[in-house]
């Protein structure tokens, strides 16, 4: 009987060789959900993987060329060599490269304030979550537009905020590859050589470089406008200037020591105060309080040791930090157009003992906060339009009326205000990916979703699951909408492909 059962279980990776079709999605993410019908799954992939080139020609393994370990679902399209290379949509057509916008001889009407928080949630804040942890930014948006379906388009700080400042989704930036150390330094490849006694390389992550997608600071400083940021990047690094990651500001503070939100907003009042009347600015204060280790703070609420209570504290503590300044930037804009938008990077999954991010895509990583106020906005409305974080460029341009490049995903937010017909029918795009040192990847993900639906894929083995965005439950790839965001989600591979790293 045991050998009859052994035998049994043994067959059954072959009886779902013979049951699984490539075009059956539904029965294939189920299969990859499932732990044992999944490493059973990979196991018969691996085996027909004649190339080695870690992907399949069978078993919804995706790979369209299996003798030929150049071509596979995360291999580069490219473009006009006549050859399918990631396995979708054929090969792709080469595009004119996008021409530089012009620079007005005007000055910019109004200056701008971007004040982004590290690892906020949109849920909780005090206009989206159950606890008032965000008073005085709550009072202050009153003033403004609240979006209460914003999205950033990485969930962590390099993706997200290399996306913001770019108006592009990640997978279209080029990267230069930085290795983080087990002591949270990063080191470029020339610099390998430099490790300390006992340290090691544990991780590969990537920084954007100069290429065709100019940061927004960079198109601001050409207007004649000064450039300014005050940034707490914890130990991340991943905002120091030294990186070349943020160039083209005037002045690029980095804060350190103790209380650093109290030292982000000293250090953003006191470049506020410096600035002359007739000099338009644009200022970027980034605060990591959220994200920081716990501590306990006088002056704000406290909602016990749950990681969701110490989440809130810290929240709160930012909040009235921000509070300060947002007081200061009143106080100036009696006197000067001042444009500001409030938004976060990346938002944060919260476990029962730890919390994190950039390891998925789910609603938690996601879905920041947004509020912007200045021409275009009326005081005290709240927006149900899906928009995202790559939406904060087009609209300073806008503001400053500064010509945009071509080719940006993002889109001006006045405009989506004023014919809410042209956000109709949007799809938005988010990402994580992670590699370790040796450059093998551990995450690699995109969604693509519509505020009704969601469509995740896992690059790692081609797994898609689809769901409703605010719900659990698994739908069924029949659902009209679910092919919408097919096609998108393949258009958006076929134009990226994997992360792009030049050294």
């Amino acid at each position: 009987m045991g050998r009859r059962v052994g035998a049994g279980l043994i067959a059954l990776p072959f009886v779902w060789a013979l049951v699984v079709v490539d075009g059956d999605r539904d029965l294939l993410a189920g299969l990859l959900a499932r732990p044992f019908s999944s490493l059973s799954l990979r196991t018969l992939r691996t085996l027909g993987d004649v190339d080695r080139d870690g992907y399949s020609p069978i078993l919804g393994g995706g790979d369209c060329a299996p003798f030929n370990a150049a071509v596979h679902p995360f291999a580069r399209e490219l473009p006009g060599n006549g050859v399918d290379d990631n396995c979708v949509l054929g090969d792709l057509e080469v595009e004119a490269p996008p021409a530089d916008p012009p620079v007005p001889d005007k000055p910019p009407p109004t200056s701008v304030i971007l004040i982004t928080i590290d690892t906020l949630r949109a849920d909780h804040v005090s206009w989206g979550g159950k606890r008032n942890t965000t008073p005085e930014m709550k009072k202050w948006s009153e003033s403004g537009t609240r979006f209460i379906r914003a999205y950033t388009g990485g969930s962590w700080t390099s993706l997200a905020l290399s996306s913001l400042f770019r108006g592009v989704y990640p997978r279209r930036l080029v990267w230069n590859p930085f290795y983080e150390t087990n002591r949270f330094r990063l080191l470029r490849s020339s610099e390998m050589d430099q490790l300390d006694d006992g340290e090691m390389v544990k991780l590969k992550f990537g920084l954007p470089a100069p290429d065709k997608y100019v940061p927004l600071q960079t198109f601001l400083k050409r207007r004649g406008m000064y450039t300014a940021a005050v940034i707490d990047d914890g130990s991340t690094g991943f905002l120091d200037a030294s990186t070349g990651a943020y160039p083209d500001f005037d002045e690029y503070q980095e804060v350190s020591g103790k209380s650093l939100d109290v030292a982000v907003t000293d250090a953003a009042i006191k470049i506020l105060d410096a600035q002359p009347k007739d000099r338009p600015f644009f200022l970027w204060a980034h605060y990591f309080g959220p994200h920081g280790g716990h501590s306990w703070h006088r002056g704000v609420p406290r909602w016990g040791n749950s990681v969701a209570g110490k989440y809130d504290h810290e929240v709160a503590w930012t909040d009235k930090q921000v509070g300060r300044l947002l007081e200061r930037i009143d106080e100036l804009a009696k006197e000067r157009e001042i444009a500001v938008i409030i938004t976060a990077d990346h938002g944060e999954s919260l476990g029962a003992k730890r919390r994190t991010h950039g390891v998925g895509v789910g609603e938690d990583d996601i879905r920041v906060p947004l509020v912007v106020r200045g021409p275009g906005f009326a005081p005290g409305t709240t927006s149900k339009q899906l928009v995202g974080t790559v939406d904060v460029m087009p609209t300073i341009l806008k503001w400053t009326e500064t010509p945009a490049p071509d080719g940006l995903d993002g889109r001006d937010l006045a405009g989506i205000l004023s014919n809410p017909a042209s956000n109709k029918n949007r799809v938005l795009v988010a990402e994580t990916w992670r590699f370790v040192a040796n450059g093998e990847a551990t995450h690699n993900m995109v969604t693509v979703f519509d505020g009704t639906y969601k469509l995740v894929c896992n690059l790692l083995d081609e797994a898609l699951s689809a769901r409703k965005q605010q719900g659990d439950k698994p739908l069924p790839y029949g659902e009209p909408k679910i092919e919408r965001l097919q096609d998108a989600l393949d258009q958006y591979l076929e134009r990226t492909g994997p992360p792009n790293f030049v050294d």
